[in-house]
């Protein structure tokens, strides 16, 4: 069905119909462009993997003290300050490095090592695990196109990347 757009009895623009029955876009553009954005956005975390041990480079204070904690627990199962198996390990500046951080690194560093690589890499995943996750909460409660386009905007958030890179 095709229709002239018409005022008052007068074409608008002449010559010119609009078809109803179809989209101005092709019907799957936008299922192309939801699939280029989707691929750059696992491409995107894969990168967040790539060169955790040089960029950035060094590793800064609070890397290095979460590092010695774990590598001291594994040594002789005390903290870097001595405290046997602590609940809480002091951190930087009056800080705490909590159990759930400290000892899931503790885990993380058994399986990989202790190297900076191995330190960044536990954040690194746990930030694609927190893209999963978006994905499952967005999919229950908006649906599946809104939890693509969701995964999209956190996957390829310059944030969530240069967060994912730091072990801390």
């Amino acid at each position: 069905m095709v229709w002239n757009l018409q005022k008052q009895g007068k074409p608008m623009l002449s010559n010119r119909t609009i078809p109803t029955d179809s989209r101005w876009w092709p019907c799957h553009l936008d299922r192309v462009v939801e699939g280029v954005l989707i691929a750059l956005a696992v491409g995107w975390c894969a990168m967040r993997f790539v060169g955790l041990d040089h960029v950035p480079a060094g590793l800064s204070t609070d890397e290095t003290l979460a590092g010695l904690h774990v590598e001291c627990l594994g040594q002789t199962g005390e903290s870097a300050d001595g405290q046997p198996w602590p609940l809480f390990a002091n951190g930087m500046g009056g800080g705490k490095y909590t159990p759930t951080y400290l000892y899931s690194l503790f885990a993380w560093t058994r399986l990989f090592g202790v190297s900076i690589a191995s330190l960044r890499g536990m954040t690194a995943f746990l930030s694609i695990v927190t893209i999963v996750g978006l994905w499952l909460l967005t999919r229950h409660v908006a649906g599946d196109r809104a939890a693509r386009l969701a995964v999209v905007a956190a996957a390829l958030s310059p944030w969530s990347f240069q967060v994912s890179r730091l072990a801390t």
